[in-house]
């Protein structure tokens, strides 16, 4: 495979994407015949798959796209016209794509950050209007060649189906427009990063609880996250009881020690604070969405757990304390936890 400027040493270390070290040298005039020589690359961990044409080629549109081309596109787009230019470009090439390579290719440029950044919202939503114009007409071919098993399915690693590809795109339009939701709008006078995760997000069941999560942690009203949750394109099997459960079990993870469970939390005893005060505020409202009964029994083990420091269970009993008015069994069962934590610390054994 002679290409000029092309890193062979990257190529065939069998660790490292070949298809990443094809990019660069890729061009209009290279990739057909790059294409058919493909299959001699092993794919990184793989087993005994090859790199597909079709991955090549779904390689070089994503080039072409962002960078342009010697020959079809002398300048990388600057604007919205220019990415539709340069989209109108590529799609002529769609029919070399396997739907999963499609689908790789389409989310590159509608849903990256780049993407995000560079192309307007009515932009992408053009190009993944035209793109599903375009899988629909390759669909009916396909079909007609027999019973739809032609090339692109055949070679298509994923076993994605040109059917499987066009209700992708749906999802990723009905997602599209959600973002004019004012909701969405409001968010962005909250925390512009909720707007660009729930954007990326394109509606993904787990991006979408991470965004949740991110917000319950946050100590985002109740309210909010529910709203969230009713925007997005479902169905999610979501709700803002599970949610909360899992950002609670974040902060439990963290006041065990685990460094990873919130990194952008140095004090999670402050985080726990600002998730129960919206609890609090919440029942304020009439709303039992979720409860101090719930706070609880997510707490319960952590408060219970009398191989950990005293110092922080007593903590977190404190801040659930000074926010609810506990019923007497509550009561009772949070003064025997301090009175055990406290017995404890002092090294004090109890005979029951």
């Amino acid at each position: 495979m002679g290409v000029a400027g092309l890193d062979y040493r990257k190529l065939t270390d069998e660790s490292l994407d070949p298809l990443a070290a094809l990019q660069p040298v890729l061009t209009s005039q290279n990739v057909l015949s790059i294409s058919k020589l493909a299959h001699r690359l092993p794919v990184p961990g793989g087993g005994d798959a090859t790199v597909s044409a079709s991955a090549v080629h779904a390689t070089w549109l994503q080039k072409l796209f962002w960078k342009g081309d010697p020959q079809l596109l002398k300048r990388p787009p600057q604007g919205d016209h220019d990415y539709m230019h340069a989209y109108d470009t590529c799609a002529k090439y769609l029919d070399r794509l396997a739907p999963a390579d499609a689908v790789r290719f389409l989310d590159d440029i509608t849903f990256s950050p780049d993407a995000a950044k560079h192309l307007s919202t009515q932009t992408r939503s053009e190009v993944i209007k035209r793109a599903t114009r375009t899988l629909r007409q390759l669909c009916e071919k396909s079909k007609k060649r027999g019973d739809g098993s032609g090339e692109q399915e055949r070679t298509d690693p994923a076993g994605m189906t040109f059917d499987e590809a066009i209700a992708h795109l749906q999802q990723s339009q009905a997602h599209l427009d959600t973002l004019s939701h004012a909701f969405i709008q409001s968010l962005k006078d909250v925390q512009q990063s909720y707007v660009q995760l729930y954007d990326l997000s394109r509606s993904e069941r787990l991006k979408v609880h991470d965004l949740a999560v991110a917000m319950a942690t946050d100590g985002q009203p109740l309210g909010h996250i529910r709203e969230l949750l009713g925007v997005a394109v479902g169905p999610l099997d979501l709700s803002v009881k599970t949610v909360f459960g899992d950002a609670v079990e974040k902060v439990v993870a963290a006041l065990r020690g685990d460094q990873d469970s919130l990194r952008k939390y140095p004090e999670p005893l402050k985080v726990l604070e600002g998730m129960v005060t919206a609890v609090h505020n919440n029942v304020q409202l009439g709303d039992g969405t979720v409860t101090s009964d719930d706070l609880l029994s997510w707490l319960h083990p952590f408060c219970g757990d009398a191989a950990l420091p005293v110092r922080p269970r007593i903590d977190v009993l404190q801040i659930l304390e000074s926010n609810f008015s506990l019923r007497d069994s509550d009561v009772r069962l949070l003064l025997l936890y301090r009175t055990q934590a406290v017995l404890k610390d002092r090294e004090v054994r109890v005979q029951t």
